[in-house]
């Protein structure tokens, strides 16, 4: 009789354990599909959107080559977002690891001032400019740096 009661004890907590890998499994499967379905439904979502304005074939694509350049490369700035609701000095902190040295590598900001460089890193946004894209033409204003 005692020797029931182990051997059902034991399965009981064999089934427990076992129970819980497959969940946690269950899981981590899910939240890879997650991020896989948000992303199909955000190119469904532009795909709509451009068929709806009726956009030239050209620039549909460009739009589209954009969001797949930004989801193969990670590049969704939905983090960097988050990451501005962060205390002012820490959100600082870590601009400044993101852009020093890339800022530092344009001769035209060697020697200034570290309290500009430091005004200028918290106010840099990413930009996306896919291949043969036109950034600026000669003559235009520029807004942006």
């Amino acid at each position: 009789r005692v020797q029931r009661l182990y051997c059902s004890a034991v399965l009981i907590c064999g089934a427990c354990f076992y129970a819980t890998i497959v969940g946690n499994m269950a899981l981590l499967i899910a939240n890879f599909n997650m991020t896989q379905t948000r992303q199909r439904q955000k190119m469904e979502m532009v795909s709509e959107t451009l068929r709806a304005f009726q956009l030239p074939k050209n620039i549909s694509q460009r739009v589209q080559n954009y969001y797949q350049y930004t989801t193969t490369h990670n590049r969704d700035w939905e983090g960097i977002k988050l990451l501005k609701e962060l205390p002012s000095m820490m959100y600082n902190d870590i601009s400044r690891h993101l852009y020093l040295n890339t800022l530092m590598k344009v001769p035209l900001f060697h020697g200034c001032a570290d309290s500009f460089i430091g005004e200028l890193i918290i106010r840099l946004r990413p930009q996306v400019a896919l291949e043969n894209e036109i950034v600026v033409r000669m003559g235009d204003i520029g807004k942006e740096m």
